[in-house]
């Protein structure tokens, strides 16, 4: 392996995370990153240096390059230093991961999953009201063995007149990772059954608790489009636009 300052490694894979989108990113993230590269070197030797080099924290090793390339927007989240684009995007995220209080103490925001369920479907509405939006719709299909099964979309959106279906599916604050898994097994079997008349999505609402986006993406593969944000974003008057335009489209395409 080089000699490379870990420093720098540091400073690669924390422009790499902001490029993918993955901001504010954690200090595991960093870890993962840099061992990545060079899996010998040990997380007591990294995170000093993650401190040593973030521009709010005190203390840490920094070397030679100082505090310049990290800030910290909440414990144990970080955006590059510098870089106004992701700084503004994390100061608007902050609140839903940082010290602020989370989706389990403001008043504002929704309490469960089907809460947040039942508020998108109403946002959604507004935003197509052709369309029919139906609290855990079903969708039938077929296992190589034969034997049919029933899946219960979070929220399934169908047309009159239209044999089309998009099913979407809502993870809030989950924490476990087999339930991404699961539903990415019902969407490739709906997908196999019902083939282009289908659109699966998942949408990943961010609260400070559970897995990362980035992570929560990585296991939804299956899915046609994968929405992950933290939940306050979502719940923005034009949190659910960019969802719209797929369904919208999805619709009206030959």
């Amino acid at each position: 392996m080089s000699a490379e300052p870990i420093w720098r490694r540091i400073e690669r894979c924390a422009k790499k995370l902001a490029a993918e989108g993955c901001t504010p990113f954690t200090r595991a993230d960093l870890v993962a990153g840099v061992q990545g590269e060079d899996p010998t070197i040990g997380e007591g030797s990294i995170n000093p240096v993650i401190q040593g080099v973030t521009d709010n924290l005190k203390g840490g090793a920094p070397g030679a390059v100082g505090k310049d390339i990290l800030h910290s927007v909440a414990r144990g989240r970080f955006v590059v230093l510098g870089d106004r684009e992701v700084d503004d995007r994390a100061s608007d995220l902050s609140k839903a991961i940082g010290g602020q209080p989370d989706a389990g103490q403001d008043p504002s925001l929704p309490k469960s999953e089907a809460e947040l369920r039942d508020r998108l479907i109403g946002m959604l509405r507004t935003a197509l009201p052709a369309l029919q939006f139906a609290r855990e719709g079903v969708v039938d299909y077929q296992l190589p063995s034969g034997r049919l099964v029933s899946h219960k979309s979070d929220i399934l959106v169908s047309a009159s007149g239209s044999a089309k279906l998009v099913s979407i599916e809502v993870k809030f604050k989950s924490a476990v990772t087999d339930q991404f898994k699961a539903r990415a097994y019902d969407a490739r079997h709906m997908k196999r059954e019902h083939g282009d008349s289908i659109l699966t999505v998942l949408l990943f609402a961010k609260a400070r608790t559970g897995i990362s986006v980035d992570r929560a993406r990585d296991f939804s593969y299956d899915f046609d489009r994968f929405h992950g944000d933290a939940v306050q974003v979502f719940l923005k008057p034009d949190g659910v636009r960019e969802l719209g335009r797929e369904i919208d489209q999805f619709f009206t395409s030959p």
